[in-house]
């Protein structure tokens, strides 16, 4: 590795902490990754960090090694678990490409340390390793989607062929839990639509192109329901979750998580699941405090 080359990859590790945190404030705020917004500042920092700090493994080689293809298919696997859609991770990785342009120090190095063609021959090899990652990614990420659809589709079968029995499971169990007690005097005949309402729509809620903004809308029209009804909020989340339990518990969802789902792709499922029942409690929580001042 040429000196010029190393100072630059060197800058890259030791200030790997101050440009991701410069990067999460863009990301969290650009108009083209609002997905970010809602995620966890210091997991999507961390996130950053690693890349920066994996940065060198990559000027080492004129190809790009196993390692780092194994770690860029690992940022795809991090990201899709977060919810993160394709595009948005892409766009992120180019802002992190910027972020290390916009670095005081990095701006330097171009300006008075390396001469014109040390300054381009370090730039077009940053650009093509962000090509490269661009094409691993998005080749993991698709990877992805698909085994998880695949695989995801076979639970979903089994749920929407029992969804009946799973709905009037979870209507007998609010109906008599202690953590939801407002659900008690609500006979079992009305409760019994909104979880096959649920159940009908998941397919579409996890994996519906457009999933984020009708899974959003979904949620505050259960939020309604349940206002409706009297049903206060920590009531209302807490007996979404049973829904989800109460699909898991169902024997033969059991059977074939267990049996026929590999360890990874259960793990995908479970991960899917998780997330979109994080975004119901945000919104269903955002539906009843929006309707607080109005009461009080």
């Amino acid at each position: 590795m040429r000196t010029y080359t190393l100072k630059y990859v060197e800058l890259a590790e030791q200030h790997a902490e101050k440009m991701a945190k410069r990067w999460a404030l863009d990301v969290q705020n650009n108009a083209k990754t609002p997905t970010y917004k809602n995620l966890n500042e210091q997991k999507i920092i961390f996130q950053c960090v690693q890349f920066y700090r994996n940065f060198s493994k990559m000027f080492v080689h004129e190809k790009i090694s196993e390692e780092v293809q194994k770690y860029f298919r690992s940022y795809a696997v991090d990201c899709y678990a977060l919810g993160i859609p394709m595009a948005e991770m892409v766009y992120a990785l180019i802002l992190m490409r910027r972020h290390i342009w916009l670095y005081a120090e990095f701006q330097m190095i171009f300006s008075s340390l390396i001469n014109q063609q040390q300054a381009l021959d370090t730039l077009n090899r940053t650009i093509l390793l962000f090509d490269y990652a661009s094409y691993d990614v998005t080749r993991e990420y698709q990877e992805l989607m698909k085994r998880d659809k695949l695989e995801s589709i076979k639970l979903l079968d089994i749920l929407e062929s029992n969804v009946v029995e799973i709905a009037a499971n979870w209507a007998a169990t609010v109906r008599k839990d202690r953590q939801t007690v407002y659900y008690h005097n609500i006979p079992k005949e009305k409760l019994m639509p909104q979880a096959i309402k649920f159940y009908s729509h998941l397919r579409t809620l996890l994996f519906d192109p457009e999933r984020f903004e009708k899974g959003r809308e979904f949620f505050r029209q259960y939020a309604e329901t349940c206002r409706q009804q009297g049903i206060p909020l920590h009531e209302a989340i807490y007996a979404l979750n049973v829904m989800r339990r109460q699909m898991w518990l169902h024997d033969e969802f059991q059977r074939t998580f267990v049996n026929a789902l590999a360890h990874q792709q259960a793990v995908d499922s479970l991960m899917r699941i998780m997330l979109l029942m994080d975004y119901a409690a945000f919104d269903i929580t955002h539906y009843y405090q929006e309707r607080m001042p109005q009461e009080n």
